[in-house]
């Protein structure tokens, strides 16, 4: 069974048994809070750990455009599955299972 997820306009399909933010605005609060604390720029190298589906990843993938590159660190496979299938069309953040 999976989920539909969707955060500023980007959707994850996510194993139902995995985790994800239980409060609906959650996500995209954290999303928001990550970026305006970093400020993440183009070209940049980030490490994003525990990154489950990539959530974070995606936008500071989107932040450093193609010239950067996100490293994004997750030990349960369907989570690494799941966020490689929806950042597919940002192949500056690749995923490691660690």
């Amino acid at each position: 069974r999976t989920v539909v997820q969707q955060v500023h306009g980007r959707q994850w399909v996510i194993c139902a048994s995995d985790f994800w933010q239980v409060h609906p605005d959650a996500a995209g609060a954290i999303v928001d809070h990550v970026l305006a604390a970093g400020e993440p720029a183009p070209g940049e190298v980030w490490l994003d750990l525990y990154a489950g589906a990539g959530l974070i990843s995606a936008f500071l993938g989107q932040a450093v455009g193609s010239e950067g590159r996100v490293q994004a660190v997750e030990s349960y496979r369907s989570a690494i599955r799941d966020g490689r299938r929806a950042l597919s069309d940002l192949p500056q953040v690749t995923f490691t299972e660690a």
